[in-house]
């Protein structure tokens, strides 16, 4: 489970209105969706928040690729918006079934720890729990 919280995004609405928040949102989705696989499902949870579920992820290696996938699509190039070209990045946490987690409650609410890690250390990602903290290269 991978928990992606957009940083700096209430910046974003607060300078540009909330009609070209939801307009990065879409961008985003967009982004997210086009970086997933067949098998796995990607959705917003809400607010400038998305969850990303992995189905049968072969290694933890395959899950920090995908992460890294995931945080790049945010932000491969600016977006633009109303004569504004906006740069939007995000953080990312990540809980592994079983070890982080035995219930979907509690892979969302690990992953979500963990993404807020993230977001204290900076753009990147966290492995919660059981898996080692590593951040993306900048």
């Amino acid at each position: 489970m991978m928990f992606l919280d957009l940083d700096g995004f209430k910046s974003v609405n607060d300078g540009h209105g909330h009609a070209t928040g939801d307009l990065i949102l879409r961008h985003i989705a967009h982004r997210l969706l086009q970086h997933t696989r067949d098998e796995d499902t990607v959705c917003r949870t809400g607010g400038d928040e998305f969850l990303y579920l992995l189905v049968n992820p072969k290694s933890t290696a395959d899950v920090r690729t995908q992460g890294r996938r995931s945080v790049g699509a945010t932000s491969p190039s600016p977006i633009a918006v109303g004569g504004c070209d906006l740069i939007v990045r995000a953080s990312i946490g990540i809980a592994l079934y079983p070890g982080d987690g035995a219930t979907a409650a509690e892979l969302v609410r690990n992953a979500d720890t963990a993404m807020y890690r993230a977001k204290n250390g900076g753009c990147g990602y966290v492995l919660f729990g059981s898996a080692k903290a590593s951040p993306l290269p900048a």
